[in-house]
C-alpha cells in the first residue's frame, strides 16, 4: 500500500512540475515578447511569437523530464 501512495505522490509532483516549468517558459516569452514589442514598436507580433516559443520550449522541457522521470522509474 505504501508502495501505491509513492507512486501517486511521484506522478502528482510530476504533473505539477510539468505545469510549473511550461508556465515559466510561458511568463518568460511574454515578457520578452512585450518587451520586443515596447521597442521595436510592433504590437502584437513578438508577444504572440514568443508565447509560442514558450509553448514549444515547455512542451519539450516537460516531455524532457517526463522521459528522465520513466528512465528512473524504471531502473
Amino acid at each position: 500500500m505504501e508502495d501505491d501512495q509513492f507512486t501517486v505522490m511521484r506522478a502528482f509532483a510530476l504533473a505539477a512540475q510539468f505545469g510549473v516549468s511550461l508556465g515559466v517558459c510561458v511568463a518568460i516569452g511574454v515578457y520578452g515578447g512585450e518587451q520586443l514589442d515596447a521597442h521595436f514598436h510592433s504590437s502584437p507580433i513578438f508577444i504572440l511569437v514568443c508565447i509560442f516559443a514558450g509553448l514549444i520550449a515547455g512542451t519539450v522541457s516537460g516531455i524532457q523530464l517526463i522521459r528522465l522521470s520513466l528512465r528512473r522509474g524504471a531502473s
